[in-house]
């Protein structure tokens, strides 16, 4: 057989490679997704773009779908296959970030005062930030579980890297609850002070006075 004919262990070699770059290629381009969307609600909570954290919100957990999975495990075996069959490690699993309404800073009683009122604004400030740090924590740690997820596949690690994939879901699911606690400290913000939310509180006030402003037409009409 000439030299420039390929044996058929090298045709299952090279089929073998080919399909491992494909799901390397699909993990790699999903994690990419994964990262940009965490990099980015940094910018859309500091700019309170309400909008733009609930799509990113709406994105993260189909970032996590079984065709992920699929793609996880199909990975770890074919390099398991090429590589050798590592054995799985035991580990501790980090804790997943967890916040709720009980501990967030307690409410500053409302006061006629000015000053107490200001007090009260910055309670309200801290309140909405530390719910906003917490929705980057589990958007940075579904981040790095995913990632680490992938590694262990790269590695042949079927059950690391399943394991990864489930923190990354626990965390991701923890992020609607965020986001909606994230919402009701928005709101005791703006019914208090709306130039407290920057940009979007006065697009808010903007639009509530052009609602006021169209209800006596409606009703003349």
């Amino acid at each position: 057989m000439p030299d420039s004919v390929p044996s058929t262990e090298d045709e299952v070699l090279e089929r073998l490679e080919d399909e491992i770059a494909f799901l390397a290629e699909n993990l790699a381009v999903a994690c990419g997704e994964i990262d940009e969307l965490a990099y980015e609600l940094d910018d859309h909570l500091a700019e309170n773009d309400l909008e733009r954290v609930e799509s990113a919100v709406n994105q993260l957990e189909g970032l996590l779908d079984e065709e992920v999975a699929g793609d996880l495990v199909s990975l770890a075996r074919l390099c398991a296959v090429r590589d050798g069959h590592p054995a799985d490690e035991d580990r501790n699993d980090p804790p997943v970030p967890t916040l709720t309404a009980d501990e967030l800073p307690p409410f500053v009683p409302d006061q006629d005062q000015e000053d107490e009122d200001e007090a009260r604004i910055d309670n309200l400030r801290e309140r909405m930030g530390t719910v906003a740090d917490h929705l980057r924590s589990l958007f940075s740690f579904t981040s790095d579980r995913f990632g680490s997820a992938r590694t262990a596949a790269e590695h042949g690690y079927v059950g690391r890297s399943l394991s990864e994939l489930r923190l990354a879901r626990k965390a991701a699911a923890e992020v609607p609850p965020g986001y909606k606690l994230w919402m009701r400290c928005l709101n005791d913000l703006y019914l208090v002070s709306p130039s407290s939310l920057g940009a979007y509180g006065h697009m808010l006030m903007d639009f509530e006075a052009f609602l006021q402003a169209e209800r006596p037409g409606r009703a003349s009409g």
